[in-house]
C-alpha cells in the first residue's frame, strides 16, 4: 500500500512538471527563448512606408519585422545588455541581411535601450 502511494504521488509530480512546463511563462531569467540574435532598426526615413504586410510602418508603435514569424504574431523581445523587455507585433518580413534575426521599430528600440551591438531574445507571448 505504501508503495502504491508513493508511486501515485510520484506520478502527480509529473504530471504537475509537465503541465507547468507547458504553460506560459517567462522564460528570459534562464535566456530560454525561441530565438537569439542581433537586431535591426527602421530608419527614421522609412516611418509612414507600407510594410510587405500592406499596412504603415508607424515607428511610434510597438512593432517588428521578422524573417518567418507570421504577421500579428505577439512576441516579448528582451536586450540582454541590459534585461529590459517589450511586448511587440509581427508587422513586416522586410529584413535587411545581416546576421539579424528582427527588425525594430524606433520606440521599441527606445524601451529597449537598444543599440546596434546589443544582443537580443524573442519569445512567443502568441503565435500568429
Amino acid at each position: 500500500m505504501k508503495l502504491k502511494n508513493l508511486l501515485l504521488l510520484i506520478c502527480y509530480f509529473f504530471i504537475f512538471f509537465i503541465v507547468g512546463c507547458g504553460s506560459e511563462s517567462s522564460h528570459t531569467d534562464s535566456y530560454e527563448c525561441y530565438e537569439k540574435g542581433f537586431a535591426a532598426f527602421y530608419t527614421l526615413e522609412e516611418n509612414g512606408t507600407i510594410t510587405s504586410n500592406n499596412t504603415r510602418y508607424e515607428r511610434s508603435a510597438l512593432t517588428a519585422a521578422h524573417a518567418s514569424l507570421p504577421y500579428g504574431t505577439k512576441i516579448k523581445v528582451t536586450n540582454l545588455n541590459n534585461g529590459r523587455t517589450v511586448n511587440l507585433t509581427i508587422i513586416d518580413h522586410n529584413m535587411p541581411e545581416g546576421q539579424y534575426i528582427i527588425k525594430l521599430s524606433e520606440k521599441a528600440a527606445k524601451e529597449l535601450a537598444a543599440s546596434e551591438n546589443h544582443e537580443f531574445s524573442i519569445d512567443i507571448v502568441k503565435w500568429g
